[in-house]
């Protein structure tokens, strides 16, 4: 178990969900994770574990779909914002001082891939990592990985370690000798993409899994043993919001 006090610039350090019914949504992942959850204002939450803050869930946008969000750290949202736009990327909404939690920026990169830049004051980020429960990974799932990683390693100082210039294989972001975050290649027929995913650790996934369909779920891929990495599973939550459970090797 590891408890979080700070995120450096470039790493990503919140998770939260857009849903179309927020007590539904509360519902499945406390159930689920064994999360409880505090109600914000304006129809948003945070869920808790051992007290601390783990995820975010808040009412979905008008014309927008059910999803997980990814929200990295820096250190100046405005600044980061004018880096985001010089290469390439879009200001969606912000940046703006909510309450006093921190100062954010959504916005979208090249390709489309919507992230939330995040500065933060008194909110840094999920408090709790490394243990069933917890958000471990986020992939940026992408047609074009090359060019993805481009983006991300001018905006946050990224390197990139593992690209194929063909954009087949996936890859894994780097911030000096931390493993930050992936970048996957876009399977054919699946979700418009391109799109932040989420994973979170559990202590059994074909447990989880099982446990997911009896909350109204569905098993968009089944449990698998991932090489190297652990064992893995993707949910798609009664909401229709999709995201990825593991058991990690270590």
């Amino acid at each position: 178990m590891t408890y979080v006090d700070s995120y450096a610039p470039g790493i990503p350090c919140w998770v939260d969900v857009a849903c179309h019914d927020a007590a539904a949504g509360k519902e499945f992942y406390s159930e689920l994770f064994g999360w409880s959850s505090v109600d914000d204002e304006d129809g948003f939450a945070t869920f808790l574990l051992d007290g601390r803050p783990v995820a975010g869930l808040g009412p979905c946008q008008k014309g927008t779909r059910p999803s997980w969000n990814v929200y990295i750290a820096v250190r100046d949202v405005d600044a980061s914002v004018a880096t985001v736009k010089a290469n390439g990327g879009t200001l969606i909404a912000g940046p703006g001082d909510i309450l006093n939690l921190g100062r954010g920026a959504a916005c979208a990169d090249p390709q489309g891939g919507v992230l939330t830049l995040w500065q933060a004051r008194d909110h840094i980020g999920a408090r709790i990592t490394r243990v069933p429960g917890t958000w471990y990974w986020s992939d940026l799932v992408t047609p074009d990985i090359p060019r993805a990683a481009a983006f991300y390693t001018a905006v946050f100082g990224w390197s990139v370690r593992g690209a194929d210039p063909s954009g087949s294989t996936g890859a894994v972001a780097m911030l000096g000798q931390q493993g930050v975050a992936g970048f996957s290649p876009l399977p054919p027929g699946s979700a418009p993409g391109p799109y932040w995913s989420v994973t979170f650790q559990v202590a059994d996934v074909d447990a989880t899994a099982e446990k997911a369909t009896k909350l109204g779920a569905s098993v968009a891929v089944a449990p698998m043993d991932v090489p190297n990495v652990g064992r893995f599973a993707a949910i798609a939550a009664p909401g229709r919001e999709t995201f990825s459970i593991l058991r990690p090797l270590a």
